[in-house]
This record gives C-alpha cells, sequence and structure tokens, in this order.
C-alpha cells in the first residue's frame, strides 16, 4: 500500500516537469549561430540587434519578403531568424538580390 501512495506523486511530478520542458522548447527562441550574428551586424544600421522593416527593405531590395522572414510577427528581423535564411535558401540558386551570400 505504501508503495502505491509513493507511485502517484513520482508521477504526477514527472508529468508537471515533462509538461514545463515542452512548454519552454516551444515557447524559447532559438539561439542564433556566428554566421547570423555576423550577418546581422553587415545588414543592421542602427546596431539595435534587428532589422526594421526599413533597414530590411534596404538590404533585400524588395526581393524578399519581410512578412516571410520575420517568423515570429515581431515587427522585427533578428539573427535566429537570418540563420533560417542562411539555412534555408540555397546558396546555389541565381541571386534575387543584393543581399551578400553567407556561405
Amino acid at each position: 500500500m505504501m508503495r502505491r501512495s509513493l507511485i502517484e506523486p513520482a508521477l504526477l511530478a514527472t508529468s508537471a516537469l515533462l509538461l514545463g520542458v515542452a512548454v519552454h522548447a516551444l515557447t524559447a527562441r532559438p539561439r542564433a549561430t556566428d554566421q547570423g550574428r555576423d550577418f546581422m551586424a553587415l545588414l543592421d544600421d542602427s546596431g539595435d540587434g534587428r532589422l526594421d522593416p526599413d533597414e530590411f527593405r534596404n538590404a533585400a531590395a524588395d526581393h524578399l519578403d519581410f512578412s516571410i522572414i520575420d517568423v515570429d510577427d515581431s515587427g522585427f528581423v533578428e539573427a535566429w531568424e537570418l540563420d533560417l535564411v542562411i539555412r534555408h535558401i540555397s546558396s546555389l540558386r541565381n541571386s534575387l538580390s543584393a543581399l551578400p551570400r553567407a556561405l
């Protein structure tokens, strides 16, 4: 009888811990790589560590849509979002803009 009384609280505590880990994993922003931070430093005219729509327009020359790159809809493009661009836009494809190739 005593074992059963210890198993249930242990299972509840484990479930709560796993739920907390899952919520954190779903809501945490990814960390930017060195390539993403370097790319941001190259494009960020204001030096605030993120691109506003005007800075992005200057860099992308209207060839990339800001709303697609701004994954979290924050109104700014951050270094981790530039990482997604670096990873998923092929460097073998013909260039659509004046953006420098990061790879």
